[in-house]
């Protein structure tokens, strides 16, 4: 990832903060307001990563930032089922919003994981 400013890293961290913690209210009673709360926060941390993508000549390194992406906008679309679900709305009236933040999530952690390790063999080649 390329390097961003400091505004830009509060943005991403914030969104994430406010993904993970609109996720804790889905429980309580402000159930109503938590779609659009995650929302908020899922186009912060997507706008954030999309900025931090490089123009790395790495075949590698492109498809993990794509993955990244693919993650981010997957977190993104798990706003709408979520929406359905607890407006009961067809035709989405149950959890299935579930399977889209849980893929997005996962894709995530894997690139969290693996971006860096790549990103620092490419700079011991060069």
């Amino acid at each position: 990832m390329k390097k961003l400013s400091k505004i830009e890293i509060i943005v991403y961290d914030a969104g994430a903060v406010i993904m993970l913690l609109s996720l804790l209210l889905y429980p309580s009673t402000l159930r109503s307001i938590v779609p659009y709360i995650y929302f908020v926060g899922a186009i912060a941390f997507f706008v954030m990563q999309y900025r931090g993508q490089t123009d790395k000549s790495s075949v590698t390194i492109r498809r993990l930032e794509r993955i990244q992406l693919i993650g981010a906008v997957l977190l993104v679309i798990s706003v709408f089922p979520m929406w359905m679900d607890i407006n009961m709305v067809w035709p989405l009236r149950h959890h299935e919003w579930i399977v889209f933040l849980s893929i997005g999530a996962w894709l995530q952690l894997y690139t969290a994981f693996r971006l860096p390790r790549e990103i620092k063999n490419t700079h011991i080649d060069e």
